[in-house]
């Protein structure tokens, strides 16, 4: 079995009955897997948690319900505000490989395929360099014939090139309003769409660029 894609870490206090486990029902023809996060429905039962919904659960299993049976599976508190959580990151350059930089940039600029998106809709972001070893916080971005060039402050030791793989993250640590991935739910956080990083409920505590991996806390309201 694969990872789950919400996992607890820590709670900050130590206090580990802010994700206690109990068992509760699912909405009708529902199915749902192990780390997915979850809400309480209009009839008091759990349902997906949209993107911009509060999370008040993570489901600690996998459940599948009909129409007409009423299914229970164990899921444990978010701990909102008061607990960590780590997720993979769904990186807007790509989830299963890293892809090279399409053009020359300079020692503070890079340039990557991408043409959704807006003008400065990544400030306050991530770029990676995996084969570098550097990260960086992205000051400003643009796009421009199917590319988007991103700036930072701190300079590289060289200019980038073509041979230099990239990820990128459009919401950086602390960030208070992610978003969920709402069309890939199981996937955890998206980082597919701009607008994911204003809205949400999600708060990032720290992201790990190199492995892909970001920590999580959710909001309280």
């Amino acid at each position: 079995m694969s990872a789950p894609p919400f996992q607890w870490v820590e709670s900050f206090f130590g206090n580990t009955d802010l994700v206690k486990r109990e068992k509760m029902q699912i909405a009708p023809s529902l199915s749902v897997v192990r780390g997915q996060l979850l809400k309480l429905d209009a009839n008091g039962k759990l349902a997906l948690a949209t993107d911009t919904a509060v999370v008040d659960y993570v489901a600690a299993e996998d459940g599948t319900s009909t129409s007409t049976s009423a299914t229970f599976i164990k899921v444990s508190h978010a701990g909102k505000g008061l607990a960590i959580w780590e997720a993979p990151l769904q990186l807007i350059t790509g989830t299963t490989s890293d892809p090279f930089c399409t053009a020359s940039g300079s020692t503070t600029t890079a340039v990557f395929a991408c043409t959704a998106g807006v003008d400065q809709d990544m400030v306050g972001g991530i770029v990676h360099f995996p084969l570098l070893g550097k990260t960086r916080k992205i000051t400003a971005n643009v796009y421009s014939g199917g590319n988007c060039t991103v700036t930072f402050i701190e300079p590289l030791d060289g200019a980038t090139a073509t041979t230099d793989k990239i990820r990128v993250n459009v919401f950086g640590r602390g960030d208070k309003a992610i978003q969920l991935d709402n069309t890939n739910p199981s996937l955890g956080i998206g980082g597919a769409v701009i607008a994911d990083k204003t809205g949400g409920k999600v708060t990032c505590y720290e992201l790990d660029m190199e492995n892909k991996v970001g920590r999580f806390t959710f909001n309280p309201s």
